[in-house]
């Protein structure tokens, strides 16, 4: 903690201050995030195995809605793409790209 405080916090402290509003910052969010599948018979089976995926892997979830996420929290999704990542089906669907508040 000490290395943290004496080195990082300040110098972080600073960056935040001299670098003006922060709101500026939180115009856009650029994200990637795994999440539901749009095709019914996949999505069925995460949304089954998605109670044991959560426990098992620290509180993630298999099948939330990434866009509309975004979109109930004020961003534009205009520019975001989906795939299957390479891995597990249930667990391989990927959003990504940027987000802009509205």
């Amino acid at each position: 903690m000490r290395f943290y405080s004496r080195y990082i916090l300040p110098e972080l402290i600073q960056w935040a201050c001299s670098n003006g509003s922060s709101d500026d910052k939180r115009a856009m969010v650029v994200a990637l995030a795994w999440g539901r599948v749009l095709e019914k018979g996949t999505e069925r089976w995460q949304n089954l195995v998605n109670p044991l995926w959560k426990r098992v892997s620290g509180g993630c979830n298999l099948n939330r809605d990434i866009p509309g996420l975004l979109r109930q929290h004020g961003f534009n999704t205009d520019d975001t793409s989906t795939r299957y990542m390479p891995g597990w089906r249930l667990t391989s669907y990927s959003y990504w790209g940027s987000a802009l508040k509205l």
